[in-house]
């Protein structure tokens, strides 16, 4: 199955919280009952026209991390490539 570029593709996946804001994503990940590093969700922000990987690190801090795509595939940054957006999960 792929995801490219599809934003409806990925509901149903418990980890994929559709089109949020950051501050959003941040009172979700804080809102977990037993939070540790590592806890994450994916969303869409509709501001930049992508996926975001937000990331709960020990510190207690979050971070953003865009999901690129081209040519079918989606990555961070420039690290390795995958076909669809769980793969990269």
């Amino acid at each position: 199955m792929q995801y490219a570029g599809d934003v409806s593709c990925s509901e149903g996946l418990l980890w994929y919280h559709g089109d949020i804001t950051r501050d959003e994503a941040r009172k979700i990940i804080h809102s977990y009952e037993y939070r540790h590093d590592g806890l994450f969700l994916v969303r869409y922000s509709s501001a930049s026209g992508m996926y975001v990987l937000s990331i709960l690190h020990q510190d207690n801090s979050i971070l953003h991390y865009q999901i690129k795509t081209f040519n079918d595939t989606f990555f961070i940054e420039s690290g390795p490539k995958f076909q669809s957006l769980p793969d990269l999960v």
